[in-house]
């Protein structure tokens, strides 16, 4: 069963400070394709910044995406998963916390970010070698019949 940390392994870990703003964080995600992104001080996660803290906090709160910087709307509160934690307890975990990326940090020491759709992707690739295991017992012909 694979684990959270080998879903992420050998993936580019991108991050960014507290000190650019929302636009430019906005424009880095785009360009990246991710939808979160950690926030660092130094070598320590220190939030995350996503989709949900532009529409929340910034546009639905009128700000100017210019001039808000990234640590005045970031999420402080993280949940995150230890790189051996199992893809299945990983989905449990986003699913409870109603959350769609989770950060996965060995102690204070940042490896990456998984989301849902990576889970259902290993998730769709695990149920489609199991049916074609099953395809393959149930249709094997012994040699000789």
């Amino acid at each position: 069963m694979k684990s959270v940390g080998d879903l992420i392994e050998g993936r580019e870990v991108y991050t960014i400070g507290t000190d650019i703003s929302v636009r430019e964080a906005a424009r880095f995600m785009t360009e990246k394709g991710i939808g979160l992104v950690p926030v660092m001080d130094g070598e320590r996660v220190i939030g995350v910044f996503g989709e949900r803290d532009i529409l929340k906090r910034v546009v639905a709160e009128g700000l100017d995406p210019e001039t808000i910087k990234v640590g005045d709307v970031m999420t402080k509160t993280m949940i995150c998963s230890p790189p051996d934690e199992t893809y299945q307890q990983a989905g449990v975990k986003m699913i409870e916390k109603g959350i769609r990326h989770l950060v996965v940090a060995d102690g204070d020491r940042l490896i990456g970010v998984i989301s849902l759709r990576d889970l259902r992707t290993i998730e769709l690739d695990e149920k489609s070698q199991e049916i074609e295991y099953l395809n393959d017992y149930l249709y094997f012909v012994p040699p000789g019949m």
